[in-house]
């Protein structure tokens, strides 16, 4: 498997835990748009929290929470954010593909289609900006 761990979708692991490869060149399995609409899904929820969703100290556990759909929904900053962002998100990191949010549907998301220009000052916008500035430092959460 190559790319980032985390941002790879459980289709991708499944294939990768079967040893069948997977990828663009690689003659196995072929992934679609879903797989991305699942990495849209990591990068939103990351966005919005601060932190990645999937988190483990070794590659089997973070592809067994992957596979299993197991985010860090624990933070408080989740609190502050819309139900319809935890939608959005959630609707991204469904672990049947059939089912995930496509990029259509995601266009289309009511809270990606909302246009709120006091978004951006709401406090929960600043905490998570804080959080993803400190993780891109290298101060990640412990």
């Amino acid at each position: 498997m190559c790319g980032t761990p985390a941002y790879a979708a459980p289709e991708i692991v499944a294939a990768a835990r079967r040893g069948s490869g997977g990828g663009v060149d690689s003659g196995g399995p072929q992934y679609g748009p879903e797989a991305d609409c699942w990495s849209l899904g990591v990068v939103a929820f990351t966005l919005l929290a601060g932190h990645p969703p999937f988190y483990a100290d070794t590659d089997a556990a973070l592809y067994g929470a992957i596979a299993a759909g197991r985010a860090d929904w624990g933070d408080p900053i989740w609190g502050e954010v819309s139900e319809g962002g935890k939608n959005f998100v959630r609707a991204l990191l469904t672990v049947d593909p059939a089912s995930r949010l496509t990029a259509a549907g995601a266009l289309e998301h009511p809270w990606l289609a909302e246009r709120d220009a006091g978004l951006e000052s709401r406090p929960s916008g600043a905490l998570a900006f804080r959080r993803a500035s400190s993780l891109a430092a290298g101060r990640a959460r412990a």
